[in-house]
């Protein structure tokens, strides 16, 4: 502003604008694939439990920064379960985050206040080493034949299978010849439709037939 001696005055006005330039940027952000298996953090896991670092940002305006995120994405093979919530991560925090059978690609974005980033990936694998498990597995039946036939039809309760990753299927094959003489009727444990108790059933023939019941 200028005055002169009659008191008039003007003025003008500058402004100066400082403009952040840099982006912010990642070091120490995990590398390659991060291979685990469901047993490695005990038995009876789905997931896996990988050991690393977040990231840690270096920006010339720290106090100009929004912080940094983490998102997750499938990969392949694509992950059985739902895919970890991604959001806000905590700058060199170790991970505490489970993560699905399967393969997820995980980003790091550190963003600063004007929108610049820098990014980084990895992937984890996890895969399922842990097989199923039968248990009340039936004992072997011995009876007479029925009066006047040569068959005797006998009930069975089936076995139970367990898996660390959820629900299988029970298969059973019934070994006798000639193939298919043999029809057991339900075959499935827990009482699905076909005998109210939830059984298998069967006319069996003279002689010795077996059973193999298998899960997965």
């Amino acid at each position: 502003t200028v005055t002169d001696p009659a008191g008039n005055s003007n003025n003008c006005t500058a402004l100066i604008t400082v403009i952040d330039t840099e982006a912010p940027v990642l070091e120490d952000c995990p590398m390659g694939d991060f291979a685990i298996m469901t047993s490695d953090g005990g038995m009876g896991d789905c997931f896996g439990l990988p050991v690393f670092n977040n990231p840690t940002v270096t920006e010339g305006c720290p106090p100009a920064m929004n912080g940094l995120t983490v998102s997750y994405a499938a990969g392949t093979p694509a992950p059985t379960f739902t895919l970890p919530a991604g959001g806000a991560a905590i700058p060199g925090a170790a991970n505490t985050t489970q993560f699905p059978v399967g393969q997820t690609i995980v980003t790091f974005t550190a963003t600063d206040a004007s929108g610049q980033t820098d990014m980084c990936s990895f992937t984890v694998t996890v895969a399922d080493d842990e097989e199923p498990t039968i248990t009340d597995c039936p004992a072997d039946i011995t009876v007479n034949v029925d009066v006047n036939e040569c068959d005797n039809t006998v009930s069975i309760v089936p076995p139970n299978g367990n898996d660390n990753c959820g629900a299988g299927n029970l298969l059973t094959i019934v070994g006798v010849v000639p193939a298919n003489s043999v029809i057991l009727n339900n075959s499935a444990p827990g009482g699905m439709l076909g005998d109210p108790a939830g059984v298998d059933f069967a006319d069996f023939p003279i002689g010795t037939t077996t059973i193999l019941y298998g899960y997965r």
